[in-house]
């Protein structure tokens, strides 16, 4: 059985895809209004999706044509982990960690 965790890891390692994570945190929402509340091109939301949805961030309700995080208390859970450990790694950046920190925090 292959592990899911370079996935996952793969799946919400780029900028562009932790925008939409953060975006769906939110609510549920279309490819479309993705695209317009992140400023990304449509293609690029699509993709970034569905690499979300290899990952088993996403998932598709169908009924309504939107997309929505699989697990919210998980996936804010990771978020704050990987951003406490990258600031931990990268002291310099240590300042942006923490502000997206405090912005996943003001989600719940």
């Amino acid at each position: 059985m292959p592990l899911r965790t370079p996935r996952l890891l793969s799946g919400l390692g780029a900028e562009d895809a932790l925008d939409i994570a953060l975006a769906l945190l939110d609510r549920p929402q279309t490819i479309g209004q993705l695209a317009e509340v992140t400023g990304l091109s449509q293609p690029t939301v699509s993709r970034r999706v569905a690499a979300l949805r290899d990952a088993s961030v996403v998932e598709h309700v169908r009924r309504k044509g939107t997309i929505q995080i699989r697990d919210p208390d998980a996936v804010r859970r990771l978020l704050l982990a990987a951003s406490a450990i990258a600031g931990d790694l990268a002291g310099a950046d240590a300042d942006d960690e923490a502000e997206f920190r405090r912005r996943l925090v003001e989600r719940e």
